[in-house]
């Protein structure tokens, strides 16, 4: 069964201010990819980590409990990029490896993305 989920928006905590917006997407069979940006004034300061910490620990609670109950959640990103490495790390998403030319950019060059994914199995953080 495909599932929707709308986007969520992450919000400085002091100020309320968009910061930024996480969203899951290709949901289906239990799985579901994570999907996020942050301005680039906001950035380092741990607001996507603990925006996908939030939203992927919903999507992988039981339906029971008011949440998705999906299994499997993955997050891939380019290989240049090793802050998004790191937020994917602090949510919980374990490295898979590498994606050879998975993603193109807005010219059309391809480019490595590496694969991470957590399952609702997986330790809780």
């Amino acid at each position: 069964m495909v599932r929707r989920c709308p986007p969520f928006t992450i919000a400085d905590p002091v100020t309320d201010e968009l910061t930024g917006y996480i969203g899951l997407r290709g949901i289906y069979n239990g799985n579901a990819e994570v999907g996020s940006w942050v301005a680039p004034w906001a950035r380092g300061r741990g607001l996507a980590a603990g925006a996908a910490l939030t939203a992927v620990g919903w999507a992988l609670t039981s339906v029971a409990e008011d949440g998705m109950g999906l299994h499997r959640m993955v997050l891939h990103h380019s290989t240049s990029n090793p802050a998004s490495c790191a937020v994917a790390a602090r949510a919980g998403f374990l490295l898979e490896g590498s994606m050879r030319q998975a993603t193109t950019d807005y010219t059309g060059t391809r480019y490595d993305s590496h694969l991470h994914a957590r399952l609702a199995t997986d330790p809780q953080l």
